[in-house]
């Protein structure tokens, strides 16, 4: 609490202590951060938003009770790292499969179907363009990150793209600066 109250005095004094450029540099990086984590929050909001929509209207088509809770739990469900909407979705279709209505089975089968590809779809191209880095560099990322460190390094890859990218430009910003000030 007293951290978080005294929160822009704290960093104000940690940026007097460092050196002028450190500082500078501090603050740069603070904000680009910042930046970074509220664009990513933004990309999983319209991810879930999609999700949601997706859940909703098939739950609505289907005739399902409580079609706006269960889309909106499952959609929260589905933004939990390894867990997806196919983790309710297929379960539930399994057991109506069981008690013989094939209709709604095969209706959850086909939603959870639906909502994993969109997903896989989606996410690199949602996640690159609040990002502004290219899909492909997205996709890479979050492919090495899966490899490095697991579902963990798949969440934070993009991050670091972002932030590679914008400490490469903030780099090339500066040089140009320094070549116009020679001017």
């Amino acid at each position: 609490f007293y951290f978080a109250k005294d929160y822009d005095k704290i960093g104000n004094r940690i940026i007097k202590l460092l050196p002028k450029r450190a500082g500078n540099i501090a603050l740069i990086f603070k904000n680009d951060v910042l930046l970074v984590v509220s664009k990513y929050l933004k990309s999983y909001l319209i991810l879930l938003l999609i999700t949601f929509a997706e859940l909703i209207s098939g739950f609505l088509i289907l005739g399902i009770d409580n079609s706006f809770v269960l889309a909106l739990i499952i959609a929260i469900v589905d933004m939990l790292p390894i867990l997806g909407a196919g983790t309710v979705l297929v379960p539930w279709s399994a057991i109506m499969l069981i008690l013989g209505n094939y209709k709604l089975a095969i209706g959850l089968f086909v939603l959870a179907g639906i909502t994993y590809f969109s997903r896989q779809f989606l996410e690199p191209k949602i996640l690159s363009d609040q990002m502004n880095v290219h899909p492909l560099i997205t996709l890479l990322f979050m492919y090495a990150g899966l490899k490095i460190a697991g579902f963990i390094g798949l969440i934070v890859a993009p991050v670091v793209a972002f932030i590679i990218k914008i400490t490469l430009s903030r780099m090339k910003n500066e040089k140009n600066v320094e070549k116009v000030e020679d001017l």
